[in-house]
C-alpha cells in the first residue's frame, strides 16, 4: 500500500529504461511520411517540433518508488530507446511544478508556462494507477507571457470549484456551476481572491523587483479542504537577511487569510 504522503526531489530526470525496446518510429520520435523522415528533407518547422516533442513525451513511462517519510521517494521518467530522438535533445529532465492528492505535474524540459520555447511540454503522473500523462503546450500568446510563470497548481474545492494559484499575484476562482450550464445561459462565474496583505504582490513590467522564481519561495496547495499558502520571507532578498516561513490559511467563504505560525528558516 502506498504512503498516505511521501517527499518528492523536485528535479526529475528521464533515463534510458534498459528493459524497453522501442520501434523505430519511438526511437526517431519524429514525424515521418512514406517511411522517410520529413524532417530531414528539410529545415524542421514549429509545427514538427510539437510533433517531435508530443510523440517523444509520449512513450515515456513513470518509475517510481514510494517510502514513507522522511525517507525521500524517487520518481524516474524512462525513455525506451538509449539515444534522445534529434528534435528533442533538449528534453532531458523534468521539475515538479504542483502536486493534489495522487496527482504530480511536471514541466518537462526547459518549457515553462508563459514562454515561447518549443522544447517541452506537461507531464502529469497519477500515483494512484503509476501512469504517465501527455500534455501538450497551449498556444502562445506574447501578451500573456507572463501570466504562468508562478502558478502553483489547479486545485479542485469540494468538485464544484476549481482555483488557479498564481504566486506572485492570487487566485482565480471559477465556478463550475455556471461553466456546466448550457451555452448562453450563464457566464463563468470569475472571481479574484488577492494574496494576503502582508504579502508583496509583482506585475510582469516589474520583474525586477522579483528576487527569484515565485515558486522558490511560495508555494500554494489544498490540504484538509482549506488552501494554504507558504511563503519565505526574506528569501533571496540580501545576503545574510533573516529568512521567516509564514503559514496562511484561506478562510471556507474565500474571503479572507488568517495567519498561522510563523518559523525563522536558519541556513544550512
Amino acid at each position: 500500500m502506498a504512503p498516505p504522503w511521501v517527499l518528492l526531489n523536485r528535479a526529475i530526470f528521464f533515463e534510458h529504461d534498459v528493459a524497453a525496446s522501442g520501434s523505430a518510429s519511438e526511437a526517431e520520435g519524429e514525424p515521418t511520411v512514406g517511411g522517410r523522415s520529413r524532417i530531414a528533407r528539410r529545415v524542421p518547422s514549429s509545427e514538427d517540433m510539437r510533433d517531435a516533442n508530443l510523440a517523444y513525451l509520449r512513450v515515456l513511462k513513470p518509475d517510481a518508488h514510494l517510502a514513507n517519510p522522511p525517507e525521500l521517494s524517487s520518481l524516474r521518467i524512462l525513455r525506451p530507446t538509449e539515444s534522445i530522438p534529434r528534435l528533442c535533445q533538449d528534453i532531458t529532465d523534468g521539475f515538479i511544478a504542483s502536486a493534489d492528492k495522487n496527482l504530480v505535474a511536471l514541466y518537462a524540459g526547459p518549457y515553462r508556462a508563459g514562454t515561447n520555447n518549443l522544447d517541452g511540454g506537461y507531464l502529469i503522473y497519477d500515483g494512484s494507477n503509476n501512469s504517465l500523462s501527455t500534455i501538450p503546450q497551449p498556444p502562445y500568446d506574447y501578451t500573456h507571457d507572463g501570466v504562468g510563470n508562478g502558478a502553483a497548481a489547479v486545485l479542485c474545492l469540494d468538485g464544484a470549484e476549481y482555483v488557479l494559484g498564481e504566486l506572485t499575484k492570487g487566485m482565480v476562482v471559477c465556478d463550475l456551476g455556471s461553466v456546466l450550464l448550457p451555452h448562453g445561459a450563464a457566464q463563468p462565474g470569475l472571481r479574484f481572491i488577492p494574496l494576503p496583505g502582508e504579502c508583496p504582490t509583482y506585475d510582469r513590467i516589474e520583474r525586477p523587483k522579483l528576487p527569484l522564481k515565485a515558486e522558490e519561495f511560495r508555494s500554494m496547495a489544498c490540504v484538509g479542504g482549506s488552501i494554504r499558502f507558504v511563503t519565505m520571507d526574506g528569501y533571496g532578498e540580501r545576503s545574510g537577511e533573516e529568512v521567516w516561513l509564514a503559514v496562511w490559511t484561506l478562510s471556507p467563504d474565500l474571503c479572507s487569510w488568517k495567519k498561522g505560525k510563523v518559523y525563522r528558516v536558519r541556513p544550512s
